[in-house]
């Protein structure tokens, strides 16, 4: 997971054949391109299906777009926090948790709609400590929806039409917290597909086809960094000596490397 800093701090997540040096981003930090796999699993393989580069240089997609992601976040210092911007650096697409009772879509510099996930669709098995969420926009039909969990918002025609640059770049700033699982597609999703988001236990069946966690890409600024999950360093202090698998990428290469930590 990433621990998040409010003040002059952030993570970027990119494509591993993107560069973000040609963007209006803060520059690099050293460089520390790495993954994390869910706790106790081995992350999938290179040989995984990704889009071959540089795919973002053809027609933007028009069907839609989706993110995924697991946060956790409190407001004792800010009312309204920004969950991610996607592609910050052209066709923008943020989400702001107020409270975490509604949320905030913004497109466009000046375009928004407000959001309620307090509809349950369905029961999860049990409870998490994370609050899952899932963004679904569709292009064509001009609507977006909100998914939290078992809840979900009922779907809002946006005031005008978002179409999605297809730019592979996530960041994370203002915010003070921790965020994992980030996963982003290019067609908004189906409820059958978030519902194995939301239950975790199909997690590796859904991987993100432009953004996926296991093979992303990041750089960090300021005070934020990478560490275990809290459910990782739960089973590390209480089984001592257990080992955890985490698939990384070291500078200038292109070929999966593994490490372990204790």
């Amino acid at each position: 997971m990433f621990t998040l800093a409010r003040y002059s701090s952030g993570v970027t997540l990119y494509h591993p054949y993107f560069s973000i040096s040609s963007l209006s981003l803060t520059p690099e930090t050293e460089a520390k391109e790495e993954t994390e796999a869910k706790d106790n699993e081995n992350p999938p393989d290179s040989t995984y299906p990704y889009p071959t580069p540089p795919y973002w240089t053809t027609a933007p997609p028009r069907t839609g777009v989706s993110v995924c992601l697991r946060y956790m976040i409190d407001h004792l210092d800010q009312k309204s926090s920004t969950v991610f911007t996607l592609s910050p650096s052209g066709s923008f697409l943020s989400l702001s948790d107020n409270y975490a009772s509604s949320y905030a879509v913004k497109y466009y510099y000046s375009n928004y709609v407000n959001l309620q996930p307090s509809v349950r669709l369905w029961s999860l098995a049990s409870p998490s400590a994370w609050t899952s969420v899932c963004l679904t926009l569709d292009s064509n039909r001009r609507v977006v929806q909100m998914f939290k969990g078992p809840f979900m918002s009922i779907r809002k025609v946006l005031p005008v039409q978002y179409v999605w640059s297809g730019e592979p770049v996530m960041e994370f700033t203002g915010t003070d917290g921790q965020v994992k699982d980030v996963q982003v597609w290019n067609y908004p999703l189906r409820y059958k597909e978030v519902y194995y988001y939301m239950t975790e236990d199909s997690y590796w069946s859904q991987q993100g086809n432009i953004l996926s966690w296991s093979h992303v890409r990041y750089s960090v600024r300021g005070q934020s960094f990478l560490e275990d999950s809290y459910e990782s360093q739960t089973k590390q202090s209480i089984g001592r000596g257990s080992r955890l698998s985490r698939k990384f990428f070291s500078a200038g290469k292109t070929e999966d490397t593994k490490r372990e930590m204790i």
